[in-house]
C-alpha cells in the first residue's frame, strides 16, 4: 500500500511508465527561477574588461585563445600572430634583423615589438599555452607554434634534417631560459615521456615542441607523410592537429 501511494503506474502500450507522486512546481516558481545560461549584460561584460584590463600582468591569457602581453622595451613575437595592439609600439620585421646569411637567429621567423604599450596575440583555431624556461632550461618549438618570447630568452634556428630524395630541413627554434614564453596548438597541448629505451615517433603535423636534450632524427614516410624519431630522456609536446 506504501508503494502505491508514494508512485503510481500507468500502463503505455507494452511498457510500464512510473510516474513520481510528488507534487508539480508552479509555472510561476519555474519562470521566477534563475536562468544560468543567461548572457550578462553588456554593461557588466563590458566592466569585467575594465577590471581584467587594470589586473593585466606581463602574459595573460584573456581568452583560450587570445594571448595580452604587456609591452616595456622589447618583445620578440611571430608578426602574423599580432592581432591588435596600443601604446607606442612599433613592429620591426625579421628581415631587419638579417645577417650576412640573409637570415637573423630566428631564421627570419620572430619580429620584435618596441616600445611600451600592450599587444594581442593569437592564431584562429589555436589555443594559447604559457610556459616558462628556468635558467639553462631549453625548448626546441617549431616555428609555427610560437606566439611571443620575453627578451631574455635566447634563441637560435637549428633545422632538423630530414633525409629523402630532395633532402628537407624543418625549421625548429632552440629556446633557452630563463625566460617565459607563449606557443599555440591545436586543441589541447599534451606532453608525451620519451625514455631511452623506447624512441617515440611522432607526425610532424603533431609536434609542437619537445626538450631540447632530446636526439631528433626525421624520416620520410613511404606515404609521404614524415615523421620525427626522438631518443634519450625527456619529453615531446604534441597537438592533435597540423603545423601551419
Amino acid at each position: 500500500m506504501r508503494a502505491a501511494r508514494a508512485a503510481r503506474l500507468f500502463p503505455a502500450g507494452d511498457f510500464l511508465v512510473l510516474r513520481s507522486a510528488a507534487p508539480a512546481v508552479s509555472s510561476s516558481r519555474v519562470s521566477n527561477a534563475p536562468d544560468a545560461a543567461t548572457p550578462p549584460s553588456l554593461g557588466d561584460y563590458l566592466l569585467d574588461v575594465q577590471r581584467r584590463d587594470i589586473a593585466v600582468g606581463d602574459f595573460v591569457l584573456e581568452a583560450p585563445d587570445v594571448l595580452a602581453v604587456k609591452i616595456d622595451g622589447r618583445l620578440r613575437v611571430r608578426a602574423s600572430a599580432v592581432l591588435a595592439a596600443t601604446g607606442q609600439v612599433r613592429v620591426t620585421p625579421a628581415s631587419r634583423f638579417a645577417g650576412i646569411a640573409g637570415k637573423d637567429a630566428s631564421g627570419g621567423v620572430l619580429a620584435a615589438l618596441d616600445g611600451k604599450g600592450r599587444a594581442w596575440l593569437g592564431e584562429a583555431g589555436k589555443t594559447a599555452k604559457l610556459l616558462k624556461l628556468k635558467k639553462d632550461e631549453s625548448l626546441a618549438v617549431a616555428p609555427h607554434a610560437v606566439l611571443a618570447i620575453e627578451d631574455t630568452v635566447a634563441f637560435v634556428c637549428a633545422p632538423v634534417k630530414i633525409p629523402a630524395a630532395k633532402p628537407i630541413e624543418l625549421p625548429t627554434l632552440i629556446l633557452k631560459g630563463p625566460g617565459r614564453i607563449a606557443v599555440a596548438a591545436c586543441g589541447t597541448l599534451h606532453a608525451v615521456r620519451v625514455s631511452a629505451r623506447v624512441p617515440l615517433f611522432v607526425r610532424v603535423g603533431a609536434t609542437v615542441a619537445w626538450t631540447a636534450n632530446l636526439d631528433v632524427v626525421g624520416r620520410a614516410g613511404t606515404t609521404g607523410d614524415t615523421r620525427l624519431a626522438f631518443s634519450g630522456e625527456g619529453y615531446v609536446m604534441i597537438q592533435a592537429g597540423d603545423r601551419a
